[in-house]
């Protein structure tokens, strides 16, 4: 009885210590794929980040799946400099970044499309010098930006129409230097432009 007591009392200071570890506050700076992987084991059940997340320098990052469980993120989300980062699966649950999403100098991430379920970004919103991406996929659910919307320098994409959603852009509008882009169509935001 006293074994069977004592495994008892061990195995639940053990699983209430690996459940109340709660999400991390602050800067949360990822750089490599272990990181990535671990985020889900050192913090159970996190879905709401208080500060920023940072993706950078991730020389091995392939994928971001361990980052699932994550719905909000009041700072900001850089994922920068992840040259073997194809996609973003892991971000899918993501509905809102509190101050701004940039996305810069990912050599092969091809698309944007596990961003879907993004609705806003607090001021703006940064897409560029993605050698691979072809085209916004992902962002078509975005419908508020607080201030600027900026897409440059992505030599593959082809069309923005996944930001037909933006009903608003308070700041700049600058898309520019995206070599194979012929059009702006699919975007009403320039309807709606004085």
């Amino acid at each position: 009885m006293k074994k069977l007591f004592l495994i008892t009392a061990i195995l639940s200071l053990i699983f209430t210590h690996a459940f109340s570890q709660g999400c991390p506050n602050g800067e949360i700076n990822i750089s490599r794929q272990s990181q990535v992987d671990s985020f889900p084991v050192l913090y159970p059940g996190c879905s709401y980040i208080k500060g920023n997340v940072t993706i950078m320098s991730g020389l091995d990052i392939t994928n971001l799946n361990g980052l699932s469980q994550i719905k909000q993120i009041t700072g900001h989300l850089l994922i920068n400099f992840n040259p073997m980062l194809t996609s973003l699966y892991g971000l899918h649950n993501l509905t809102g970044v509190g101050i701004y999403l940039e996305i810069h100098n990912n050599d092969a991430l091809k698309d944007l499309r596990n961003l879907s379920a993004l609705g806003s970004v607090g001021t703006y919103i940064r897409i560029s010098d993605n050698f691979m991406l072809k085209n916004l996929e992902g962002l078509n659910n975005i419908r508020a930006i607080g201030t600027d919307l900026r897409v440059f320098m992505n030599s593959q994409l082809t069309n923005i129409s996944a930001l037909n959603g933006i009903e608003k852009i308070p700041g700049n509008l600058v898309i520019e230097n995206n070599n194979v882009l012929r059009n702006l169509e699919g975007l009403k935001i320039l309807s709606a432009c004085h």
